[in-house]
């Protein structure tokens, strides 16, 4: 019998001194969808400090990829870009007028899949730079024709877009002008 009061009243102890124990995050609050476990902050990307509360620029930017999604059927005067089938388009990436990279030609483009301009390896740019993807025509003799497109990218304009890897889909201004369809795929480096 004495066994039994001394576990009974070791089990309300027990009871008793776990009920006791505070939450370690009752009294932490995290900033900037920080998460916390067991009273310590865990930050997002971009975000440092105890309470997250810090934001820090990415050291590093690079473009992964560069996809053409849609191809208008005319160019904004009207009419075909080819007369006889369709057009054969390449990609460009370009940073103050100057062609980064291009990709292969890709024939007769009707764009049941979108065409994508792989970059390997990854072409790093400058956070404080402005680029532009271009689609064009690739015509006889080498000549290219633009297609126009909304894709112009400032990398300092999407920091609060973190993530290891995002992407960004261009929506024209003015949907009236038959414009060229893009989407990017970068990763940042803190």
């Amino acid at each position: 019998m004495k066994n039994w009061i001394t576990l009974l009243g070791l089990s309300g102890l027990l009871l008793l001194t776990g009920s006791c124990l505070k939450d370690g995050c009752e009294d932490v609050v995290c900033l900037n969808n920080g998460a916390c476990l067991e009273g310590t902050c865990f930050c997002p990307l971009g975000y440092f400090g105890e309470f997250c509360g810090e934001f820090r620029y990415p050291t590093k930017l690079e473009l992964l990829s560069v996809a053409v999604t849609a191809v208008p059927n005319e160019k904004p005067g009207g009419g075909p870009y080819d007369l006889l089938d369709e057009p054969d388009l390449v990609i460009q990436v370009i940073n103050d007028g100057q062609v980064l990279a291009e990709s292969e030609v890709f024939e007769n483009t009707i764009l049941v899949d979108e065409k994508t301009l792989i970059l390997d390896p990854p072409l790093e740019l400058d956070l404080d730079g402005t680029y532009v993807f271009e689609a064009a025509d690739y015509d006889e003799g080498g000549i290219l024709e633009k297609i126009p497109t909304a894709a112009v990218f400032s990398p300092r304009l999407y920091f609060d877009n973190f993530g290891m890897f995002f992407q960004v889909v261009f929506i024209p201004e003015n949907p009236t002008v038959p414009t060229a369809g893009v989407k990017i795929e970068l990763a940042y480096t803190f």
